[in-house]
């Protein structure tokens, strides 16, 4: 993603943009130092999502959304030591609130959350993707939607879909990648779920999760994942 930090404070801005540049979803990073500054950037640079602080001189973060228009408008994370406009910022569709100071674990949620926001916008102007699976004499499509959860089995992958227990040749990361529209969901190295299916989220010790989907079948989602499953559900 492409990011611009919109913040009058010099030392805020070179805080975020730090944790920022560590960040594997940041391709590039612009500061900006005023509304002005920021209205003239973001239309040049066309950032996918953008850190906006709310009081800044010569106006506020709400000053700048009223200014862009909605649908070219990025993904907005409002940064800010105020929590009171909180339910303002999302009146306006913000993405998330992050409340100064905040640490990397948090950032990182925002940055899932923002990406998600992103995917979710794409994928409503195309198709759904398509998988071919073989099925004894004949061959089966499936699109994401269709799948109910996806599990490693050495060199295989087995697919259940409905009353379907299907077996293909391929690699978890490989079916991952041809199927990303953001309704599967992976949770464990060797477990994918549609998260449609997902009927119930348990919450053990330490924080670890389990998931119950709709046919019965009982997931635990890995230390790994976890931050991931979090973003998705928001719990």
């Amino acid at each position: 993603m492409r990011a611009i930090v919109v913040d009058d404070e010099r030392l805020a801005r070179d805080f975020l943009t730090r944790m920022l540049a560590m960040s594997e979803q940041i391709d590039q990073i612009q500061t900006c130092a005023s509304i002005a500054e920021a209205g003239e950037q973001i239309f040049r640079f066309r950032p996918d999502v953008i850190f906006l602080d709310i009081q800044m001189p010569g106006g506020t973060g709400f000053d700048l959304l009223e200014r862009l228009k909605s649908g070219s408008a990025p993904v907005v994370i409002f940064t800010t030591a105020f929590a009171e406009f909180g339910p303002k910022a999302f009146d306006v569709q913000a993405c998330d609130y992050l409340l100064k100071p905040f640490d990397e674990e948090r950032l990182g949620l925002a940055l899932d959350r923002a990406g998600e926001a992103l995917r979710h916008h794409s994928r409503r102007f195309r198709s759904p993707t398509r998988i071919t699976v073989p099925l004894g004499s004949r061959s089966v499509r499936l699109t994401a939607q269709d799948i109910d959860w996806m599990a490693a089995e050495d060199n295989y992958v087995r697919i259940h879909s409905g009353t379907q227990n299907l077996l293909v040749r391929s690699t978890l990361e490989k079916l991952e990648r041809d199927l990303k529209d953001g309704t599967l969901l992976r949770v464990h190295r060797s477990w994918i779920v549609n998260i449609n299916r997902v009927k119930e989220i348990r919450r053990g010790e330490k924080q670890q999760y389990s998931l119950i989907l709709e046919d019965g079948t009982a997931i635990k989602c890995s230390r790994r994942y976890k931050r991931r499953l979090r973003t998705m559900f928001r719990i």
